[in-house]
């Protein structure tokens, strides 16, 4: 219900003339992933004009933006399927195997911040992570797949590799729930840097859009802060509605964070040029890969935690999976 109230709210903010023309499926494509078809034509024509302007006034090209995987009908022949189903079958073998673990070994919950060398603890956080994310990929892959199939719609992929990340930046914006980033982005970051637009006038910037006007750097922060923050809320109203009695801000924290931290490691590389002018190749890959998940690591029990002492997922929410198979697996460690 609160996922269909945050999409009405997004329409909302679109021109009429955008949204009086989708048909019934691209309406419910909307709801189901926060975009569609004409969407991203829009879009589409939007960066072309941009490229087009850029070359006109020989200006460098800006970097190539984040698309996310959408497999269009005419895209999901047999071979895309038999890749689809392979990715289901493994993200199926991990979630088996992190669910036999910690119903075997039971889970060990730290409060605020883990260090990577904590032992059976810090083994505990990543299994149920690995836990957490395999539910969501699995619930969410094989219900769009079967509502992509039956209104011939495209399959939009919520996940992007996470745990390929090469920054903090990178794993919000670009791998992790793609259909709430573009929730964030339209009803908390545009109108929140829309209001600081008008308290503080944008200067120019030579690195921005052509001939435009655009925030300082400090509105991009304040509006990055004002997602996290969104996202905060979002998960402490599920924490408060699923589990009233472990809703104690952790949430919060962690998004808040996060969100600090995304901005200082964009200033840091701005201010090195690590990953721009230097650092690009596979040292550079790896330096930010591990850099981001110890991030994640450290602050994993700030998000995990509600779930993890509530037992919701791994009582309540459980995917039905036959007793003899968990025993099997169980006796593999």
């Amino acid at each position: 219900m609160v996922f269909v109230v945050l999409r009405v709210l997004e329409i909302s903010t679109f021109n009429r003339a955008i949204n009086s023309k989708w048909t019934l499926f691209e309406y419910l494509e909307f709801l189901a992933t926060s975009d569609n078809q004409p969407l991203r034509t829009i879009q589409k024509a939007k960066l072309e004009k941009e490229r087009k302007e850029r070359e006109e006034k020989k200006l460098p090209p800006l970097p190539e933006k984040f698309k996310p995987c959408i497999a269009k009908p005419e895209d999901r022949t047999p071979w895309f399927y038999v890749q689809l189903l392979t990715r289901l079958a493994l993200t199926s073998v991990v979630y088996l195997f992190s669910r036999a673990y910690i119903e075997k070994y039971g889970f060990e919950h730290r409060f605020g911040f883990i260090s990577p060398f904590e032992g059976k603890v810090a083994w505990d956080h990543v299994v149920f992570s690995a836990f957490i994310y395999c539910n969501l990929e699995l619930g969410y892959m094989t219900s769009s797949l079967i509502g992509a199939i039956i209104m011939q719609t495209p399959l939009v992929f919520m996940f992007h590799h996470p745990y390929l990340a090469t920054s903090l930046r990178d794993f919000w914006s670009n791998r992790w729930n793609y259909a709430i980033k573009e929730t964030l982005h339209r009803l908390s970051f545009q109108p929140t840097l829309q209001i600081l637009a008008r308290v503080n006038p944008s200067v120019s910037r030579n690195d921005s859009t052509i001939d435009k006007k655009q925030a300082p750097a400090v509105h991009f922060a304040i509006a990055s802060m004002a997602s996290f923050f969104m996202s905060a809320m979002m998960h402490e109203y599920m924490v408060l509605l699923l589990m009233p009695s472990q809703s104690i801000g952790e949430n919060t924290c962690f998004f808040m964070l996060q969100g600090m931290l995304c901005f200082i490691q964009i200033h840091l590389q701005r201010m090195t040029g690590f990953g721009k002018t230097w650092g690009t190749g596979i040292v550079g890959t790896l330096i930010g890969w591990s850099t981001t998940m110890i991030l994640l690591f450290i602050m994993n029990p700030l998000f995990i935690g509600p779930y993890a002492r509530s037992g919701l997922l791994s009582t309540d929410l459980k995917v039905p999976v036959p007793e003899v198979v968990m025993d099997t697996i169980k006796t593999l460690f």
